[in-house]
C-alpha cells in the first residue's frame, strides 16, 4: 500500500508510534520539478507530522549505507521533531533496506517496553523505491531469511505505509568514472584524462556536452551520442605549466540528477621527478657499472627540446647515509653488496613516508644480509 502526493489519512485510535523512514540514497537527488526527491520527502515528512494527533509520538532514520538512526526515542511534541527533519541533509550514498529495518525494528521494541501508552505503531518509508537499496543479496542465504523473518515480524506489529516518490520513465546521464594514466603529472608534458560516461534509460541523447575543467577553469570540451541504456567514453589531453596540486573535473551537460555529472581527481604536478640512482659498482666507464643502462634509460638524450621528467643522481653506496632522502621520489639500489643496521632504518623511515624504493639485484648481493636487516 502507498500514497503519493495527496490523501494522507489517519485511523482514529489510541497514540501512536509514528516511524519515519526518509530514504537517502543517491537517486533521491534526483530532481523532477523545482524540488528534489528528498526534499519532496521531508515535506512530506513533515505533513505526517503536523496532521498527526495530538498525543501521537514520531521516530526518524535516514535509509542510507549505513542506515543512522536519527531520532531514537520516541518525541511527542512536533515542534521539537520538526527541526530533526529539516535539518536532514541527503548523504548520497545507497540505501540499505535490510539493515534500515534492523534499526526500525530496535527502535520499535524499545519504544514498546519505556512507552506502553502507544498503542498503535506506523511505519512510512519515504523513497523512490531505487532497486539497488531494496534488494538483498541473493548470494547471502543466512542475510535474506532474516530480511524475510523480520519483515513478517514488523507486518505482523505495525502499519507499513510506502510514499513512492519515483517517476515513471525518469532519464538520467551520468559520469561513471574518471581516470589518469599516471598517478602524478609533470610540468611541460601532457596527462591524459579519460572519463567513462552513461546514460540511464529509454532514450537517445545526441550531442551532450562534455566539460573538462582544470582548476576550475574550463579548458576543454566534446560532444558524445548516447545509444539508450549504453555507455561511452570520452579522452581528454592537458599539459600544465606549472607545478602544486591541481583539480581535474569532468563536467557533463546538467540533467534532472546533477550530483552525478561531475568527477574530480586531485593531481599532483612536480616539476620534475627526482630519482636517486645507488650504485653498488661505481665506475669510472660508461656503462661499467651498475646504474648505466638505467640511467640512460630515465634520462635519453635523444630529445633535449623536451623538458626532462626525470632527473637522475647516481651516488655509491657509501654515501647513502649522507644524503636527504626527502628530496628524492624514488630510489632505486643497483647491486648494492650489502646494509647496515642505519641504513636499513633510514630506508624504512624514508619508505614510511611515502617514498618509492626499487632493488635491482645483482652478483655482488649478499642475500643473508639482505634478509637480516631488510626483512626484519
Amino acid at each position: 500500500p502507498y500514497f503519493e502526493h495527496a490523501g494522507l489519512a489517519f485511523s482514529p485510535g489510541g497514540r501512536t508510534h509514528r516511524v519515519l523512514v526518509i530514504d537517502g540514497s543517491f537517486s533521491m537527488a534526483y530532481t523532477p520539478t523545482d524540488k528534489s526527491r528528498f526534499q519532496r520527502a521531508k515535506e512530506l515528512a513533515t505533513r505526517i507530522v503536523e496532521e498527526s494527533p495530538q498525543g501521537d509520538a514520531f521516530t526518524l532514520v535516514l535509509s542510507s549505507a549505513p542506515p543512522r538512526v536519527v531520532v531514537g526515542t520516541p518525541v511527542f511534541a512536533s515542534r521539537d521533531f520538526l527541526p530533526e527533519i529539516e535539518d536532514l541533509a541527503q548523504p548520497h550514498t545507497t540505501a540499505d533496506l535490510p539493515g534500515t529495518l534492523a534499526k526500525v525494528e530496535q527502535i520499535l521494541i524499545s519504544a514498546r517496553r519505556e512507552h506502553p501508552r502507544l498503542a498503535r505503531e506506523q511505519i512510512y518509508f519515504l523513497t523512490d523505491l531505487g532497486r539497488e537499496g531494496w534488494l538483498v543479496d541473493p548470494a547471502d542465504a543466512a542475510a535474506k531469511i532474516q530480511f524475510i523473518e523480520r519483515s513478517r515480524r514488523l507486518a505482523e506489529s505495525a502499519g507499513l505505509v510506502v510514499i513512492d516518490l519515483g517517476q515513471e520513465g525518469a532519464e538520467n546521464l551520468a559520469i561513471t568514472g574518471v581516470e589518469t594514466g599516471e598517478p602524478f603529472a609533470t610540468v611541460g608534458r601532457s596527462v591524459n584524462v579519460d572519463a567513462r560516461l552513461a546514460a540511464f534509460g529509454r532514450q537517445a541523447h545526441s550531442r551532450q556536452l562534455v566539460e573538462l575543467l582544470v582548476d576550475g577553469r574550463r579548458v576543454a570540451e566534446q560532444h558524445v551520442d548516447f545509444a539508450p541504456a549504453s555507455e561511452a567514453g570520452v579522452g581528454f589531453s592537458y599539459r600544465f605549466e606549472a607545478p602544486g596540486d591541481h583539480t581535474l573535473e569532468v563536467r557533463l551537460q546538467g540533467d534532472q540528477l546533477d550530483v552525478d555529472n561531475h568527477r574530480w581527481i586531485a593531481l599532483p604536478v612536480k616539476q620534475h621527478v627526482s630519482v636517486l640512482l645507488v650504485d653498488g659498482r661505481p665506475s669510472g666507464e660508461p656503462f661499467s657499472g651498475a646504474t648505466g643502462y638505467l640511467q640512460t634509460a630515465l634520462e635519453p638524450d635523444d630529445d633535449r627540446t623536451v623538458q626532462a621528467a626525470i632527473l637522475a643522481e647516481v651516488v655509491p653506496e657509501s654515501r647513502l647515509l649522507e644524503l636527504d632522502l626527502e628530496r628524492y621520489d624514488c630510489i632505486a639500489l643497483s647491486d648494492v653488496a650489502q646494509f647496515t643496521s642505519s641504513e636499513a632504518r633510514v630506508l624504512d623511515a624514508y619508505l614510511r613516508r611515502g617514498g618509492g624504493l626499487v632493488f635491482f639485484l645483482g652478483e655482488q648481493v649478499m642475500t643473508q644480509r639482505y634478509n637480516h636487516e631488510l626483512g626484519g
